[in-house]
This record gives structure tokens, sequence and C-alpha cells, in this order.
């Protein structure tokens, strides 16, 4: 059902491996994926999720708000997290030299349209 626009989101962002809709629960509800990505991604979908709801426990913790945006710089991968709902969250994952600014739009572009259609 997701699919199509997480595929859109791939070919949108410059430097995109991975996108997927994830359940805080560390089930996706969809995915889309380059072709020069090798090996399993499903732990890393699991453990982006249990980041998301760490973060959303800490914020909830210090009464700081809902948390709207996460992201993560490392080395060989950037991260860029966005929550779609109180349930899910809209993920994509980037070469290190990859368009984070585009990643970030996108996302903020995406998850009201993704939560529309959740809703219908």
């Amino acid at each position: 059902m997701f699919e199509e626009t997480l595929a859109e989101l791939l070919e949108a962002i410059d430097g995109s491996l991975m996108t997927t809709l994830l359940g805080y629960d560390g089930i996706d509800l969809g995915r889309a994926v380059t072709p020069t990505v090798k090996g399993q991604t499903d732990h890393l979908v699991v453990e982006t999720a249990a980041l998301m709801n760490r973060m959303r426990q800490v914020s909830a913790q210090l009464r700081m708000g809902a948390v709207k945006e996460l992201s993560v710089e490392a080395e060989e991968l950037l991260l860029v997290l966005r929550p779609v709902d109180d349930r899910l969250a809209l993920a994509v994952a980037l070469k290190p030299d990859g368009n984070l600014g585009m990643a970030r739009y996108q996302l903020a572009a995406k998850a009201p349209e993704l939560r529309r259609a959740l809703a219908s």
C-alpha cells in the first residue's frame, strides 16, 4: 500500500539507500531499498524503531513535547526519522554524502500525506 510513496522518496533523495514506514514495535508496513544495499535491513528497521521509542520516552519524561524529527549521523550512514502518528514513523537511510536537507524536506512533506492515507 505504501511502497509507491516509499519508492518515490528513494528516487527523490540523492544518496538514499532505504526508506521505510515503520511501527514503533519494529515492524515495517513497507520498505524501499536501492539495489546496491546488500545484507539484512530488518535489523536496521528494528533498531531504528527502538531508537525512536527511546527518544519519545525521554522527550515525555523531560516534558520537551513531541519528537518532530530524529537524525543520526554515523561515519557510514545518515538516518532521519519523522513521526507519522502515535504508532508509525517514516525513515530514510542515506550514504554519508547523501542529501540530508532533501531527506528532511521530503519526510516533512510526505508524513502528513501518509497520516491522511492511514486515517481513511
